[in-house]
């Protein structure tokens, strides 16, 4: 595991867990995809966009979610890794929350 994989780890669970209290109660999932505008590399710049598999609207989140995402832009920016996209899906399984997240950089489609 790299420096910026090991400090973004706390970051994506904190990110997790303010999805999961965003999942409404006939729903076992969430998606998150923060967007960049085109042309911006201001931190925190990143539109929010919040869905649910079988389109229930979700619950509106706390604003722990939008202080961990920007700290999430701040720490990949530090490191130069400025993405474009970063989609995080949360889901039950068997039990267990469980979360994926996939970046997308600047040249990648």
């Amino acid at each position: 595991m790299n420096e910026l994989q090991s400090d973004e780890a706390p970051i994506d669970r904190a990110i997790a867990a303010a999805l999961l209290s965003c999942i409404p109660n006939e729903e076992h999932a969430i998606v998150l995809t923060l967007t960049r505008p085109a042309g911006t590399h201001e931190i925190g710049d990143l539109i929010h966009e919040f869905r649910t598999p079988d389109g229930t609207p979700p619950l509106l989140p706390d604003d722990e979610l939008y202080v961990a995402t920007y700290q999430l832009d701040e720490l990949f920016q530090r490191y130069g890794a400025v993405f474009t996209r970063a989609v995080y899906t949360v889901r039950f399984e068997d039990g267990r929350a469980r979360f994926h997240a996939k970046f997308e950089y600047p040249g990648e489609q």
